[in-house]
């Protein structure tokens, strides 16, 4: 394979919660979108520095007496994990992240009040970022059933904008068809 500087990607990613997965198969439907934006879901809007998707395959390691070592690998569990800072203070987006709370969005406030036991609920996530070759050309990221994982910060400054550092999690969606439970990433061409 050549070298081909086009396939180096640039580029802001959009984040929306809560989207309608695309039917499951193998090969799964391909999450559709307008110009990166899906037909549902709750833009999470501005965010700051980089949103990160990782994947992997965790492995154990079969050793031997006879070797006097690793004779073989075999894959445990896949993990999905996505973190990203967000900067709009967003109803639906803070609704997801204070999971189970109660919650009032009305002319004069937005209220939230918590505190007793909840179920840890989970939603849908999507990025799209453009390609900086052809920018009507995207790349697009889908976790099927994510769950937030990490505090919720709220922070407060006169000379700083508050942030909330999110971590979500990706848990295997057992209805959707194997090989398609947890992902699905594509690059237009």
């Amino acid at each position: 394979m050549a070298q081909d500087a086009n396939n180096i990607h640039v580029g802001p990613g959009r984040i929306w919660f809560g989207i309608t997965a695309p039917a499951t198969g193998a090969p799964p439907t391909l999450m559709s979108h307008t110009a990166g934006v899906p037909a549902s879901g709750t833009e999470v809007g501005h965010t700051n520095g980089n949103t990160t998707v990782t994947f992997q395959n965790v492995k154990s390691d079969i050793n031997s007496e006879q070797t006097f070592g690793v004779v073989g690998t075999y894959v445990t569990a896949q993990t999905l994990e996505m973190t990203m800072t967000l900067q709009e203070r967003v109803y639906a987006i803070l609704q997801r992240l204070f999971e189970g709370v109660g919650s009032v969005d009305d002319a004069a406030y937005i209220l939230f009040y918590g505190g007793g036991p909840v179920s840890v609920p989970s939603f849908s996530v999507m990025i799209s970022s453009p390609l900086r070759q052809d920018n009507t050309k995207y790349e697009v990221f889908i976790g099927y059933k994510m769950e937030v994982v990490s505090a919720v910060p709220l922070t407060y400054s006169r000379t700083e904008v508050s942030m909330i550092a999110v971590t979500l999690r990706g848990v295997h969606d057992s209805t959707r068809t194997v090989g398609d439970q947890l992902f699905q990433f594509y690059r237009e061409k």
